[in-house]
């Protein structure tokens, strides 16, 4: 027996709900933007190594991101300093 439209949309509802879309976990697989804030001389350096690579600046920066990810993901953190920061209290 064929489902009718309102039983399609019912189960549609349900599985997104649940967690069983096809629709739920193509969007939770599709990549999702994020962006950086960069001084001017930071992007003029991303500019010429893209150039020099002949790729964008987008790409470069995924491979950053990921190469970050990466080392992280062995163990290897970057170097921290503490530093103690004033800060105005109004009142």
């Amino acid at each position: 027996m064929a489902k009718t439209k309102r039983q399609a949309a019912v189960d549609s509802a349900v599985q997104s709900i649940i967690g069983g879309s096809n629709q739920a976990q193509a969007r939770a697989a599709k990549p999702n933007p994020l962006s950086v804030s960069l001084d001017a001389d930071e992007i003029a350096r991303l500019d010429r190594v893209a150039a020099d690579l002949d790729v964008s600046r987008h790409a470069i920066m995924q491979y950053a991101v990921r190469q970050f990810l990466a080392h992280w993901e062995k163990g290897e953190r970057p170097g921290m300093t503490k530093r103690e920061v004033n800060v105005l209290k109004v009142e």
